[in-house]
């Protein structure tokens, strides 16, 4: 297998590239700590606020008797997930759950996942990005072919990408249930 340079890329396919760096490296800070690592806590920072919270009331809704018959709010929970994170006492079991239920689902495998950089425009600052499950041979995804493929979708929240959505191509919906798909 030939290593890729993209040199040898028309200009305007270099351009585009350059522009979609960002996008991918935020990608990547995601990743690498959810799929490599199994550290949710690591990955949150990467994590769109509006997806902290749909994932922390998805786990909460399943959970909200036995929480609730506990003495927790499940509202103010969700609110804390958001903006604290693994400083909860309850983000031990929504970090176990969340990650086991979303690997499972979306699996990827670090040694052959590879993410396409032509840009999927959902909003001015929201696109979506195929993280493929394997990378063609050449290193090169070619028209017309097909791949197993886990849509990311990113959102620019401030100077940041940060991730939007995980095995869905939209954006997602607080409430109780949240939407994800």
């Amino acid at each position: 297998m030939e290593d890729f340079d993209p040199s040898q890329l028309p200009e305007d396919e270099r351009a585009e590239i350059a522009v979609q760096i960002p996008v991918i490296s935020a990608a990547w800070s995601f990743l690498e700590p959810f799929y490599v690592a199994g550290d949710l806590a690591a990955a949150w920072p990467s994590v769109d606020p509006l997806l902290r919270l749909c994932w922390a009331q998805w786990w909460l809704e399943a959970n909200a008797s036995s929480l609730t018959a506990t003495g927790y709010d499940v509202e103010e929970v969700a609110q804390a997930f958001v903006a604290q994170g693994d400083a909860h006492l309850l983000w031990e079991h929504f970090a176990r759950v969340v990650l086991r239920d979303f690997r499972a689902s979306f699996p990827l495998n670090p040694d052959t996942w590879g993410i396409g950089v032509f840009p999927r425009i959902l909003t001015l600052d929201t696109e979506v990005l195929y993280v493929h499950r394997e990378q063609p041979e050449d290193g090169m995804w070619q028209p017309g072919a097909t791949s197993e493929v886990v849509p990311l979708v990113m959102r620019l929240n401030g100077e940041h990408w940060r991730v939007l959505n995980l095995g869905y191509e939209r954006i997602p919906s607080p409430g109780w249930p949240p939407a994800l798909s």
